[in-house]
């Protein structure tokens, strides 16, 4: 079978017409078919950054409903905040997006990275400002924490020297990713170059002059003021079998949380740190409310849980009861005889008010459907499906009719006796007798 194959124009004009494409497709994969003109750059990002993310109540759960173990903080992001600016046909104009929800997220890896060069920068203080053993306690802790080798030739070789370990090993800290605690804005930014060729190595421009045409490079960002929680969360690794270096109660995760503030509020995080970008703010009042918004959140959610369970519970012994009624009426129905099963179809459906009603017009009824009203009376069918209410009535009538019979006067106002008296005189005229 032979697959069609479609022209960069025909998926251009299917993405210009798609409302709900993917973000994270459109920034990481279709920007170039965006619905602008090629090289208008600034339109294309701001085409990106309207692709609207699901609703915050739609991926909150990702924060709130964490296992109880992990531990949480909330970040305010200072300043613009690019993740993963070179990940896109775009070049380097790309953001860290969800696939699924298109909500702007921080990878766990680039988290670990900055809480981990937080700690490296300062063990190689300690080393510059000669405190040995201090510096050797921080080599043991970085290695325990995040794993080894760090990727930093020179610690590594110091953690070696140090004796901390005896081959690879996994950190005991899982770092997730940072996702943000609400719907967040993106912002188009701007780099203008104003000596491109100065820059590019040019010959013709050993110098550079202002007599260069600027060249603006537009990218996507995350706006300034946008909350951002961060999760740690302790797992079972090989450094588990490792001893703390200061003996005692081991606190890898406090020790993971403290570089980590450190690398957010100092160093930044993301692209372009160097120039104010990718820096938070840890601050204890926000980190309180947010403690009481996760333990009403889970308590919440507790309450969601057991109500679903009850319901789900109510629908399971339902659906046994109806298993069982279903069982039960077809062993009934075995027991029938098909004479039985072909009176039951007809009163069935009767309700009192309407065999009463049959009993009065008798005389007009076709001869099968007396039959059948005669051998209900007559023989009973209790075990048959409706025939104890019709039973009861027809007891009734009969019970006023043996009152009244005997009494022409209190006869003509009784209807209960002119009915029964119309079906024994029907049953007498067939030869059937009640």
């Amino acid at each position: 079978m032979a697959i069609k194959s479609y022209s960069i124009k025909e998926v251009s004009n299917v993405i210009k017409t798609c409302s709900d494409l993917s973000p994270s497709l459109a920034f990481s994969k279709y920007a170039p078919l965006a619905n602008v003109e090629e090289g208008a750059g600034k339109e294309q990002i701001e085409y990106l950054t309207q692709k609207k993310a699901w609703p915050y109540d739609k991926w909150k759960s990702r924060i709130y409903n964490t296992p109880d173990f992990w531990s949480k903080k909330i970040f305010v992001l200072q300043s613009r905040l690019i993740i993963n600016q070179s990940g896109s046909v775009l070049e380097n104009a790309n953001l860290c997006i969800h696939r699924h929800f298109g909500y702007p997220y921080i990878p766990g890896s680039a988290v670990k990275g900055v809480a981990r060069h937080a700690a490296w920068c300062e063990w190689k203080n300690a080393i510059d400002e000669e405190r040995p053993q201090e510096a050797k306690l921080l080599a043991q802790k970085i290695a325990l924490t995040f794993g080894f080798p760090t990727g930093e030739e020179k610690l590594d070789a110091a953690i070696i020297d140090y004796g901390v370990v005896d081959g690879d090993i996994s950190g005991t800290i899982a770092f997730m990713a940072g996702i943000p605690d609400e719907n967040v804005k993106l912002s188009v930014d701007i780099i203008n170059s104003h000596h491109n060729k100065y820059y590019a190595g040019d010959k013709s421009k050993p110098k550079a002059t202002d007599d260069e045409l600027p060249i603006p490079i537009f990218f996507p960002a995350v706006e300034k003021g946008a909350r951002f929680v961060f999760m740690l969360a302790p797992c079972k690794k090989q450094g588990r079998d490792k001893v703390w270096p200061e003996g005692g109660e081991r606190n890898e995760l406090d020790f993971a949380w403290k570089y980590l503030i450190t690398g957010l509020t100092i160093n930044g995080i993301g692209a372009k740190t160097a120039a104010g970008y990718g820096c938070f703010e840890y601050d204890e009042k926000l980190q309180a409310d947010f403690d009481l918004r996760l333990k009403q959140e889970k308590e919440a959610e507790k309450k969601r849980i057991e109500k679903e369970r009850l319901e789900w519970q109510k629908l399971e012994e339902a659906n046994t009861k109806r298993l069982e009624e279903e069982k039960a009426e077809k062993e009934r129905l075995s027991r029938l005889s098909p004479e039985g099963i072909e009176l039951e179809k007809y009163i069935a459906p009767l309700i009192p008010e309407s065999f009463k009603e049959k009993m009065r017009n008798i005389a007009n009824l076709e001869d099968l459907e007396k039959r059948r009203i005669f051998e209900f009376l007559s023989k009973g069918y209790d075990h048959l499906k409706n025939a104890r209410n019709l039973h009861d009535s027809w007891k009734s009538d009969h019970a006023e009719y043996l009152k009244v019979k005997d009494n022409p006067k209190k006869q003509d106002k009784s209807k209960a006796y002119k009915r029964v008296k119309n079906v024994l005189d029907e049953a007498q005229k067939m030869g059937m007798q009640i």
